[in-house]
């Protein structure tokens, strides 16, 4: 149980590859409450466990972002201990910097959701975060990293208009049909697959 009131869901999990604490699993998830030992209410969390011992000691546990409308859906580790996650955010939400609320980054959605990509190290603290969206629904599902450090984000889009991250969705798209619940026209939603950059950009 990852404790707290509310409601907790899990997006993902990660092995540490590398780093101080290689070898360890990493969980992403969010709650809409305040978990028992985070300092925020509710949003996205992520949690350091130990797998060493014959049952999973949780080490750490910090806030990624303290916006119930983040929806975290996939982490993936990096070389040196360094992880990405995923997902999709609608309206204005905050990640919580590293040292103090000048260290934070805010992201504001195009349309309905954008899609997120954030970056954190071993001690769960950001590094980085953008956004990518078009004026309707975007989101990311999956994340991979190769032995390079490059990171491949695939997930979804709809829309025409497109901003953020350097406008990435009419030039890195692979255009194909995306099935979630049942067939969509390949007009109105379309898979993509981009390459991110480890410093932050597409």
């Amino acid at each position: 149980q990852i404790g707290g009131t509310g409601t907790q869901t899990a997006g993902g999990l990660a092995i540490a590859n590398g780093g101080n604490y290689s070898g360890a699993l990493y969980l992403v998830g969010s709650t809409t409450a305040r978990l028992s030992d985070a300092s925020s209410t509710a949003g996205v969390f992520l949690s350091r466990y130990n797998t060493s011992s014959s049952s999973l000691a949780r080490q750490a546990i910090r806030v990624l972002s303290g916006n119930t409308t983040v929806i975290p859906r996939a982490i993936a580790s990096a070389p040196g201990g360094m992880f990405y996650v995923v997902g999709e955010f609608t309206g204005t939400v905050t990640f919580n910097g590293k040292n103090s609320p000048s260290d934070d980054i805010t992201l504001i959605s195009e349309g309905d959701y954008d899609l997120f990509v954030a970056k954190v190290n071993e001690n769960l603290e950001l590094v980085w975060a953008l956004s990518a969206g078009s004026s309707s629904f975007d989101a990311a599902k999956a994340v991979a990293v190769n032995a390079m450090g490059d990171v491949f984000v695939t997930g979804y889009h709809s829309g025409s208009k497109a901003t953020g991250a350097q406008a990435f969705f009419p030039s890195v798209i692979r255009r194909g049909y995306f099935v979630e619940g049942g067939l969509y026209d390949a007009v109105s939603k379309n898979a993509f697959l981009a390459k991110v950059n480890p410093n932050g950009f597409f």
